[in-house]
């Protein structure tokens, strides 16, 4: 298991404005600064004009004014002389205070005061404009509600809904394979199916879910979630029957006291694995702990992501090969409120230390891999921006933070239905849906700046966004009315708005 330390990724970026942190030592002790070497300097003892009684051995010959002249010539060449020297003694140790500072900036009390830059999500990162900082409260935002949602491939396709009502439950609505039109839902009308209760919705309030195909060659969808300080997992096949029929039943992974919402690793369907990631109390305070299920072994117990004392809130995880080769862990310190980044791959069978990648994060962050190689994060920021970083493997450098637009609330969402295409969406500050989309092929956002508009002002949480693979993107959300509502995106088509339920809730 890796060290519990962790380390920077790279030195203070331009377009990155951080949070600092002090050690206990720089408390105690304030700022040292190193005396200048003195091997250099020289006692210089200048002649002295003596003016009281002469003493034996010192001759005073004042008859003589060219002998004065020339004395007062020495006297004020050596006065200037020692000037100097004083002054390059104070402007070096001043130059050298300021390198001090300089080189030690990941410890000062002062934030880093710089501007992002315009980057592409490639890794390379080039200049741009100043914009806003990323520095502002360190307080993570409460993330809000939202559904989430999963497609085995059209037409199927589920949506969940986590209610706060006093039964902590969560709803599904779902369109199932033998659909014969995309608005085929069940139950009808805008009912909901309780798939089951004792959540606790005030810690996750959001669901991990997955698609895989077991032994038996069957579509399967498994959701984890957070209940009463405890992981729990419920799955179907095919048929749509709940493995326990009973609302309250589910399987518990036990004697683990989990914090967080967790986060599914996503395979290819057909690999015959699974990983599943929450946060947990540790000795350093929380860290990140993941079960692993083999199909010979089944579930194994809590293995722990050694690392920093962490923030709370759910990680995020992405596996760019799509299997368990290499696997990609983001956290949020909770010492600064960095960004930190671990990741585990089959050759090395073990995890690195957490490297470091700074910003100033309020929310979960969301990974997304368009394509092996790569991965986009996206988070928003102590200033209420929509922030985003991008790693390329094949140069192995991170990009410098980048702010993409207008203030948002809660977590933002991201996905990539092709290996040149990223959509990201975000709850807006006046409760918009807002959207942007990246192609790699034109390296451009679209829009340039800001974000479309996709819904005005009605949404009472987070959009989520999943595909059903045939290029179309749907995002849902609750709105101010606790309706699930849906839209659709794709191929030029931006669909109205649909009401799919009424959601239960207080």
């Amino acid at each position: 298991m890796a060290s519990t330390g962790y380390h920077d990724a790279q030195p203070d970026q331009p377009g990155l404005e951080v949070l600092q942190y002090h050690t206990q030592a720089q408390y105690d002790s304030g700022l040292q600064v190193a005396a200048p070497d003195q091997k250099w300097l020289h006692s210089v003892q200048a002649e002295k004009e003596y003016r009281g009684t002469p003493q034996p051995g010192l001759i005073v010959d004042e008859s003589n004014p060219p002998t004065q002249k020339r004395n007062v010539k020495k006297i004020v060449l050596i006065a200037i002389g020692c000037a100097l020297i004083v002054v390059g003694v104070v402007v070096g140790a001043v130059l050298g205070t300021q390198k001090s500072r300089a080189s030690s900036s990941t410890l000062s009390s002062t934030p880093v005061s710089s501007s992002p830059t315009t980057t592409s999500p490639s890794g390379d990162g080039d200049g741009g404009t100043p914009e806003a900082q990323m520095t502002g409260s360190p307080t993570s935002v409460a993330p809000g509600l939202a559904p989430t949602a999963i497609s085995w491939g059209y037409p199927h396709m589920e949506i969940f809904a986590v209610t706060n009502n006093d039964t902590y439950s969560v709803y599904r609505k779902y369109r199932n394979a033998n659909a014969s039109s995309e608005t085929e839902f069940l139950p009808g009308g805008t009912d909901m199916e309780l798939v089951g209760g004792g959540i606790n919705t005030n810690d996750a309030p959001s669901i991990a879910v997955n698609h895989r195909i077991d032994s038996g060659r069957t579509n399967r969808t498994e959701i984890h979630i957070n209940g009463k300080n405890t992981g729990y997992r419920k799955y179907h096949d095919a048929d749509e029957l709940w493995m326990n029929l009973d609302p309250n039943g589910w399987d518990i992974f036990e004697n683990t006291w989990v914090i967080s919402a967790p986060a599914e690793v996503q395979y290819e369907p057909n690999v015959t694995i699974m990983k599943v990631f929450y946060m947990g109390k540790s000795d350093v305070g929380i860290g990140a702990y993941y079960f692993e299920w083999h199909p010979q072994d089944g579930w194994t117990s809590a293995k722990q992501v050694s690392g920093p004392d962490l923030q709370p809130i759910a990680p995020a995880v992405v596996a760019w090969n799509y299997n368990d080769t290499r696997i990609d862990l983001f956290a949020v310190s909770r010492t600064n409120s960095h960004l930190l980044h671990a990741s585990w791959n089959s050759e090395a069978n073990n995890w690195t230390d957490f490297e470091d990648l700074r910003g100033c994060v309020t929310t979960s962050p969301v990974a997304v891999s368009r394509t092996s190689g790569i991965i986009d994060v996206f988070a928003r920021g102590g200033d209420a921006g929509l922030w985003h970083i991008s790693y390329n493997d094949g140069n192995k450098n991170w990009t410098n933070w980048t702010r993409l637009g207008t203030n948002i609330q809660g977590q933002p969402d991201a996905i990539s239905v092709t290996s040149d295409s990223l959509d990201v969406f975000a709850w807006g500050q006046d409760g918009s849906m807002l959207h942007k989309s990246y192609d790699s092929v034109s390296n451009s956002w679209t829009p340039n700046d800001e974000f479309d508009v996709l819904i005005s002002g009605t949404l009472s949480g987070p959009p989520k966004s999943m595909s059903d693979g045939t290029g179309n993107l749907h995002v849902f959300a609750y709105n101010n009315n606790n309706e699930l509502i849906w839209k659709t995106l794709g191929s030029g088509r931006n669909s109205d708005t649909v009401t799919l339920a009424n959601v239960p809730m207080v």
